[in-house]
């Protein structure tokens, strides 16, 4: 959702990129099953590499649950806190 420009500015600077577990957002619309966390998991290690890669840490990138009910529907797998055991 960001620029590699953007993303190594942020870095530069000491920030954080948030991945949000919004399912239109993190999975560019993509269809699955919503109770299904495998295409979870392969969307959010795809978004972390990419930025590894553009920032060379991992030190810069967080997550953010949105599990207060804010984003619907949130991604595949993730609907309540103990549901992220897995990350």
């Amino acid at each position: 959702m960001l620029s590699a420009e953007t993303i190594r500015s942020v870095a530069g600077r000491g920030g954080v990129v948030g991945l949000i577990m919004a399912h239109h957002l993190l999975n560019d619309n993509l269809t699955e099953d919503r109770d299904d966390l495998a295409p979870t998991m392969r969307s959010l290690r795809l978004h972390i590499g990419k930025i590894r890669e553009l920032t060379g840490s991992y030190d810069n990138i967080g997550l953010g649950t949105d599990l207060d009910g804010f984003i619907k529907p949130t991604v595949g797998g993730i609907e309540m806190e103990r549901d992220l055991r897995p990350l």
